[in-house]
């Protein structure tokens, strides 16, 4: 019988992503896709493909036991901005289901715990497949490690930081683990989200400038990924390499005021820069705080890059020098294929 992948949150970005990589590149690999709700129309459009999609929660450890039933591979993430928006809705707190680990830190920030959480359900339930052989996981940079303790907001970092951690440690499943550090979204700047929102100013001629406000140098490169054609090969990579890699997923990196000189010539639009934050974070008095987490984001890649420094992490030319081929998207492709008519409204 076939190999079968089982790919947590199949109808997110980073999950139908990579779903759609192994059916158009490794179609004899089976597909299991997981989700909270299967009855969705996106779950729906996912099902019509072949894929067979099965309900499980991360919060809830006894469904992703059943879910991962006879997997020989597994990739999972977890979704910051999801779990923010899910606990703030039910006034900071849900439930992590019957295997919560009380060793888990709390709020503050409510959602910080529930990520941990929710990543340990997944090296919890993955432990115990007999047929496993790699498991690869979404991660980031632990910052607070990184920089010695100077930025310790960045919680959405740390929190997959704090899993991998725990993968790797993880009896039984220590040996069959490697991460992929996803560098910054591409589809980021699109979506509007704030690291990279602009706003446009238009001259008496009628000609609109964009005005990009990053929390850090323009000049500072970044390893940008497009996430919707190449989380695929990154995983596959991992799948074929050794296991214990850490992998920073970039599909090209480039300075900010690069990729603006490049989004100008697509879409006709002049860009600037512009500082928009305070210089000194906003006291938090020990809460969540999302412009102390945005700027400490940007100061800690200012100062340290995006991988921390870390030594253990390589990136994709190290894995194609042994032998393993990672195709990659150029960023002037994804520029061109983006709809951009709404990032100036």
């Amino acid at each position: 019988m076939s190999k079968l992948l089982v790919v947590v949150g199949a109808t997110g970005q980073q999950g139908r992503s990579v779903i759609q990589w192994f059916q158009q590149n490794e179609p004899s690999i089976r597909i299991r896709g997981l989700t909270r709700t299967p009855t969705s129309d996106a779950a729906a459009s996912v099902a019509s493909t072949g894929v067979e999609v099965v309900k499980a929660d991360l919060n809830d450890f006894q469904s992703l036991q059943l879910a991962f039933k006879g997997a020989n591979y597994i990739f999972a993430y977890t979704d910051s901005a999801s779990i923010i928006k899910a606990s703030a809705s039910v006034g900071g707190s849900i439930s992590t289901g019957q295997h919560e680990d009380s060793s888990t830190p709390a709020a503050p920030p409510p959602f910080y715990g529930i990520e941990v959480q929710q990543g340990k359900n997944v090296a919890d339930a993955a432990a115990e497949v007999p047929e496993l052989e790699r498991l690869v996981w979404s991660s980031l940079a632990n910052v607070k490690k990184c920089s010695g303790g100077k930025y310790n907001q960045v919680f959405h970092f740390d929190a997959k930081a704090a899993v991998a951690e725990y993968m790797f440690e993880k009896e039984g499943l220590e040996s069959k683990v490697s991460c992929v550090l996803m560098g910054c979204f591409l589809t980021n700047v699109a979506k509007g989200l704030e690291f990279f929102r602009c706003r446009s100013e238009t001259d008496k001629n009628g000609s609109k400038t964009a005005i990009w406000t990053p929390p850090f140098p323009a000049s500072l490169p970044i390893p940008w990924v497009d996430v919707e054609k190449d989380t695929g090969a990154f995983v596959k990579a991992l799948i074929e390499a050794p296991p214990k890699n850490q992998l920073l997923g970039v599909s090209e990196w480039m300075t900010f005021d690069e990729w603006a000189t490049f989004w100008s010539d697509v879409t006709g639009v002049k860009s600037k820069f512009e500082d928009a934050l305070p210089k000194e974070a906003p006291s938090t008095n020990g809460g969540f705080d999302f412009k102390a987490v945005l700027l400490q984001t940007g100061d800690f890649l200012t100062e340290f890059g995006f991988t921390g420094g870390d030594p253990n992490v390589v990136e994709p030319e190290e894995l194609e020098r042994n032998g393993t081929a990672i195709p990659r998207t150029k960023i002037s492709d994804y520029m061109t294929r983006e709809d951009w008519s709404h990032t100036l409204e």
